[in-house]
């Protein structure tokens, strides 16, 4: 048999293999996409976490589905078979990158030479990387330099909470919108070494502007990411919208860069961080830090608004936060508070803002659970299944965090992966990180978050996972609860 006839045969071995493969029926032309039609349809696109995992009840631990007629992807739900695609990425992991954005920007050459280091691939992902990656890691974790910065916005913070709050009895409505702007503030201080004044009782318009374009552009996401591409052929209006959201971001963002750069080197951000590296042009630069104060806002705050929900209904798990941010005796370390990690990490596992992760593998894979699947089909690891999974987690719908403490503890490595894996993982997750912890150590001294009242949570997906309906917390001062 020559080769053309082995490529061949190979061929038809690999789609018949990918075909034994349980999952959804595909139409013509629609794929499954009958599926999502409003009203007729089994699930819905803003439910989508809990259509995932509703297939995997349905068919098992590997699914295949096709989105797109003739277009596979494969749903996994088991952390051995996350183990196996993840350590067989290769230099250049790939994932589904959003096209619509990679359109936009690349057509406007005069602002960007590239789509940026989140929505670039390959070769040119890499160089991207290599220069932004190890200077975030020197701006976060356990030795960063904006420790006392942020240990100050997390005060504006709570005096925030305090003059927002209703005097009767003490509720602050849709926590969200404060958490906005802390998470603004806080990547605006790392990305452009100023302070924006997004805390103060009555913002300034270009915070307010900002936000609302943030929220404007994860509308455009959602529809764009989940809708028929017609954005490709014309100018729909999500793509407008989208279009809108990026240029007021851009315009707004660039004027905070050139001040920054006019003031010189004394400020200690990302931004004179890449400026004295210089090993990206002045463009890639900008296109950085507007990606990066993008990014930072919409998950720290929806982490932050699912972290302090679990915290007002788990005395239990505050006491034990609060005594442990209290014996810091005013010095802040990561290392000294590992509850407030596991109060994240119980976070994660039970509301993760982004419930899977996509690669896409250079070869093709032979999985744990048994099927072969070709190169370049696109795989979905859902960590929410293993995450909720009894077997592996004791009473998995309850807030522990005390679980992640436990040496005994029985989970697997690849259940909860939050901030992705290897070298795509996210790069601004130690600055996240410490973010988080230091607001929530300073919250938690000062007030007592309180339930509002006991209707549970409900979610919706917005691209990425937020709660379907505004969350109000009563926050009385701590000194008055005792």
């Amino acid at each position: 048999m020559g080769w053309i006839q082995r490529a061949a045969a190979r061929l038809v071995s690999r789609r018949g293999d990918l075909a034994r493969v349980p999952g959804p029926p595909s139409v013509p032309g629609l794929g499954t996409g009958y599926l999502y039609l409003p009203v007729v349809g089994r699930y819905k696109l803003l439910r989508l976490h809990e259509a995932n995992l509703a297939k995997q009840a349905l068919y098992g631990p590997v699914v295949k589905e096709e989105f797109q007629w003739g277009k596979p992807v494969i749903h996994l739900y088991d952390p051995e078979d996350f183990r196996a695609v993840l350590r067989q990425q290769g230099k250049y992991p790939m994932r589904l990158v959003n096209e619509f954005v990679r359109k936009y920007r690349l057509e406007r050459p005069l602002l960007y030479e590239s789509a940026g280091v989140a929505h670039e691939t390959g070769p040119e992902w890499h160089r991207l990387r290599s220069v932004v990656a190890p200077l975030l890691l020197q701006h976060g974790g356990a030795k960063s330099p904006h420790i006392q910065s942020q240990l100050k916005i997390a005060e504006d913070c709570v005096e925030l909470l305090r003059n927002l709050r209703d005097p009767c009895d003490q509720v602050v409505e849709d926590i969200r919108e404060v958490f906005y702007r802390l998470a603004l503030e806080s990547i605006c201080h790392l990305c452009l070494g100023t302070r924006l004044g997004c805390l103060q009782r009555q913002p300034p318009r270009d915070a307010v502007v900002m936000i609302e374009a943030l929220k404007e552009m994860f509308v455009a996401y959602q529809k764009l990411y989940y809708g028929l591409p017609l954005w490709k052929y014309m100018q729909t209006p999500a793509y407008r919208m989208l279009g809108h959201s990026e240029s007021t971001l851009y315009e707004t963002i660039m004027r905070y860069i050139d001040e920054a750069l006019t003031d010189g080197p004394e400020r200690n951000s990302l931004l004179t961080s890449l400026v004295r590296q210089n090993r990206l042009s002045q463009k890639e630069i900008s296109t950085t830090i507007v990606d990066f104060i993008a990014g930072g806002v919409f998950t720290v705050t929806h982490t932050l608004v699912f972290l302090l929900h679990h915290l007002a209904h788990s005395p239990r798990a505050q006491a034990r936060l609060l005594q442990e941010a209290s014996a810091t005796s005013g010095e802040f370390r990561l290392d000294m508070l590992p509850y407030n990690r596991a109060c994240l990490k119980e976070t994660f596992r039970l509301t993760p803002t982004v419930p899977c992760i996509v690669r896409i593998l250079p070869d093709d894979i032979a999985l744990p659970s048994g099927y072969q699947i070709p190169a370049g089909v696109p795989l979905f690891l859902h960590f929410t299944a293993p995450c909720r999974d009894p077997q592996r987690f004791e009473s998995p719908e309850e807030f522990r965090p005390e679980r992640w403490l436990t040496s005994s503890a029985t989970t697997h490595q690849f259940c909860l992966l939050p901030f992705g894996y290897g070298s795509r993982m996210c790069s601004g997750r130690s600055y996240a990180e410490l973010e988080i912890a230091i607001t929530i150590s300073k919250l938690i001294q000062e007030l007592e978050p309180l339930p509002f009242d006991n209707e549970p949570m409900d979610l919706v997906q917005k691209f990425i996972v937020v709660p379907a309906h505004s969350i109000h917390l009563r926050f009385p001062d701590r000194a008055a609860c005792k």
